[in-house]
């Protein structure tokens, strides 16, 4: 199983500098912010499968990992932080599953039981939350997993990679301030860096 709670953390630190919103306890949060966390990871999955189309190797990387930092936004905003990384620490889930439908496959998690319609208006469980977030999530790790076994991704990168994802989203601080958009999605500041995946 992978322990992912340090990057569950590192995205909460980047989320206080960017004075976005999270919970210490169970919210189910703004209508606003709902439709911006779901509409954020929607285009980091339509890049990946762009990426994937392309053949891009480092863009497929960097598309897992920024799907990743979003959910682990999306589970901090919802205050399930430590209910996800002990799930996600559990035995019962399957990291190795061989992806073999994609994008087939986490489009049909986004739209499952009408999830998407139900989430944005705010007529879920948090129970119906955090087991989506736990699917989302486990689904792609096995799409990391499926670029290590491949070869695409040298193995052992996890961390190193996502780290360099995190410091990549922290250079977009512009003068220490984050930039916002009017709907609140982050934006690059004149510091900002790609992050370096190629070595990976």
């Amino acid at each position: 199983m992978r322990d992912i709670s340090n990057q569950v953390n590192l995205v909460w630190r980047f989320q206080n500098e960017f004075n976005h919103p999270q919970s210490k306890s169970l919210s189910v949060g703004k209508y606003d912010t709902r439709v911006l966390r779901l509409k954020l990871f929607k285009e980091e999955l339509g890049e990946f499968t762009q990426a994937l189309y392309n053949n891009d190797k480092i863009e497929q990387l960097d598309g897992v990992m920024d799907k990743l930092f979003i959910l682990f936004g999306t589970v901090n905003y919802h205050g399930m932080n430590e209910m996800f990384i002990d799930i996600m620490k559990g035995e019962s889930i399957d990291l190795h599953t061989p992806i073999t439908n994609y994008p087939l496959q986490i489009t049909s998690l986004l739209n499952m039981a009408n999830f998407e319609r139900r989430y944005i208006t705010g007529s879920l469980t948090f129970r119906e939350i955090l087991l989506w977030c736990v699917e989302l999530c486990t689904s792609v790790l096995s799409l990391y997993e499926k670029l290590e076994s491949d070869g695409i991704v040298k193995k052992g990168s996890f961390a190193s990679a996502f780290k360099e994802v995190y410091d990549s989203n922290m250079s977009k601080l512009e003068n220490g301030k984050p930039l916002l958009r009017a709907d609140n999605k982050i934006l690059k500041g004149k510091d900002y860096f790609k992050p370096n995946l190629k070595q990976f």
